[in-house]
């Protein structure tokens, strides 16, 4: 199935970051826009890549990778709160077994212009050669999916949590919420298919992070 390949194939992401060491501190950050009205702000210089509706932008430094990818109709519009918690825990579940079986030690709800998103800190005690400090920030925002990816090799340095930090609070999505979908009024083939897409969604972000990878492996 492609969904669990790209989903195993995910975790050279992670290995990836074991290979660099320099210092990141010269870094000058500037806004990037990320769609017609998301911005988000970036430690240097930015690339892209695009698979069908995906998109990612990342940034790589000497100590850390910064990442924020997109995917396009995730959802009809905004769920209610009970279907969103459905659509997170989801999303979640993906990245933890993109990890080789990853655990979250820490998570909290943010806002952001209204929507609420979730954020993840996660270990891989299968895996302790990969980075100690991984986080991921996910947020449906009107029916378009944001997940921010935040990897170091270094849980102890000030900078890289201070640069975590405003690269997650720098995004901004322009828009103003629109009124949550009532379940009521969608089919059952709509809810069965809302639900899958949560994971499709986010296995084509993974799919797209893959392919950014094999690139940066090659450079």
């Amino acid at each position: 199935m492609s969904f669990i390949s790209a989903l195993q194939r995910s975790t050279l992401f992670l290995i990836f970051l074991t290979y660099y060491r320099a210092n990141a501190q010269g870094d000058k950050w500037h806004r990037v826009s990320i769609d017609d009205s998301a911005t988000v702000e970036l430690p240097g210089r930015v690339l892209k890549k695009k698979a069908k509706e995906t998109e990612a932008f990342y940034h790589k430094n000497g100590q850390a990778i910064y990442i924020i990818a997109l995917q396009r109709d995730a959802y009809n519009g905004n769920p209610i709160e009970s279907e969103l918690t459905k659509f997170y825990n989801a999303a979640l579940k993906g990245t933890m077994d993109a990890a080789g079986g990853g655990q979250i030690t820490e998570k909290k709800i943010f806002t952001v212009d209204d929507f609420t998103g979730v954020e993840a800190q996660y270990i891989t005690p299968n895996r302790p050669s990969l980075p100690k400090v991984k986080y991921v920030r996910l947020l449906l925002a009107n029916g378009i999916f944001y997940s921010q990816s935040f990897w170091a090799n270094s849980d102890q340095d000030s900078i890289l949590t201070e640069s975590r930090k405003r690269f997650f609070s720098s995004f901004q999505t322009g828009v103003k919420k629109t009124l949550p979908v009532d379940p009521e009024t969608q089919t059952l083939a709509y809810k069965l298919g809302s639900l899958m897409g949560s994971l499709l969604a986010y296995g084509a972000i993974i799919y797209v992070l893959v392919v950014v990878i094999r690139r940066l492996f090659k450079a």
